[in-house]
């Protein structure tokens, strides 16, 4: 008898223990709304134009009879893009509601498009609409300074830099697909001269954005993969080391005497993906001719450059890739 009290002791001690882990472990509070519930007050918007570019804010009106949990779903008309907004109150305003034009898939919202905004309410049956208009999009830290998206791509002008090689090579902007904005950039081409390089578009970043003292920093870009086996893009980041000038005179980037940073991306994947890659993930090139010649010494402060590069290990096979809204960002990765 005493063997089977032993036993019993710490089972009833285990699933008391379990009993109260679960009371632990409950998620966000939910309430159905109760019998009688209504809106005091209608459903409605801060403003009916934003322009989250400038600042403005966009937030949600309602009063409700009693407590209880509620949704607002944004969808983008033209985008498809979706935010979802959740609380539990008996009043939805600026502080609860508050919407700075962020999103909640890839899918990014769009500058001109209109916005349904839907309110629904746990356990009640109506839902209630409105919509307004996004006059311009939000801009998101480091987006600017690597051209907020491609939208004001340009052949050959200093911002934007695009490098077809060989002949084959087609590069340029196209509408779809397209993550962001109204424009993404598109590389497609076959290597039929035994390099392994189909294209490259190039970034210029501005002066003085980073300085010697940036600790790391991550360089982020949309991927649209089509599943190949056999194609990779390469990130590269330039540096102006001023090598062959010990006083620091300024002389361009030169590929024979600077410094490139190099990480590869296999395209091995379909659909939208984010890469976002570390600074201190890359790695510099061996190749002397193209920027393994200075003096290997990694400064944030001398990155003039991040070119994006379409390669393919087999000789005569088409790869392509798009690429869509580069940013910098600091501390984390885009969007975490």
């Amino acid at each position: 008898m005493k063997k089977i009290f032993y036993y019993v002791i710490p089972l009833l001690v285990f699933f008391s223990a379990c009993q109260n882990e679960k009371k632990d472990l409950i998620g966000p509070e939910y309430q159905v709304a109760p019998v009688g519930f209504n809106l005091t007050s209608n459903f409605s918007s801060n403003l009916s134009n934003v322009n989250f570019a400038t600042g403005d804010k966009q937030f949600f009106n309602a009063q409700f009879s009693e407590r209880a949990t509620w949704t607002i779903t944004l969808k983008g008309q033209t985008s498809q893009a979706i935010k979802t907004i959740t609380g539990l109150s008996d009043r939805i305003d600026e502080n609860n509601s508050l919407w700075l034009g962020t999103h909640d898939e890839l899918m990014f919202f769009r500058s001109g498009e209109d916005v349904e905004a839907t309110l629904s309410i746990l356990g009640f049956k109506d839902s209630y609409k409105l919509n307004f208009k996004i006059t311009n999009a939000r801009v998101y830290p480091g987006a600017k300074e690597m051209g907020s998206g491609f939208e004001g791509f340009e052949y050959n002008q200093l911002d934007w830099y695009y490098s077809p090689y060989p002949n084959k090579t087609v590069g340029g902007k196209v509408s779809s697909p397209v993550i962001e904005g109204n424009y993404a950039f598109k590389l497609s081409g076959v290597d039929d001269n035994n390099d392994y390089f189909i294209g490259s578009v190039r970034r210029t970043i501005p002066k003085n954005f980073l300085t010697s003292a940036t600790k790391d920093f991550y360089v982020n870009v949309f991927v649209y993969g089509t599943g190949s086996n056999t194609s990779k893009l390469k990130v590269s980041l330039k540096h102006d080391s001023d090598s062959k000038f010990p006083y620091g005179v300024p002389q361009g980037y030169v590929d024979t005497e600077d410094d490139a940073y190099e990480y590869e991306v296999p395209l091995n994947f379909k659909g939208w993906q984010l890469v976002s890659i570390k600074y201190s993930s890359f790695t510099r090139t061996l190749d002397r001719d193209f920027g393994g010649s200075g003096p290997n010494t990694k400064d944030p402060s001398k990155l003039v450059f991040v070119d994006f590069a379409l390669l393919t290990k087999t000789i005569g096979e088409k790869a392509e890739v798009v690429l869509d809204y580069p940013t910098i960002t600091f501390d984390k990765a885009f969007m975490q």
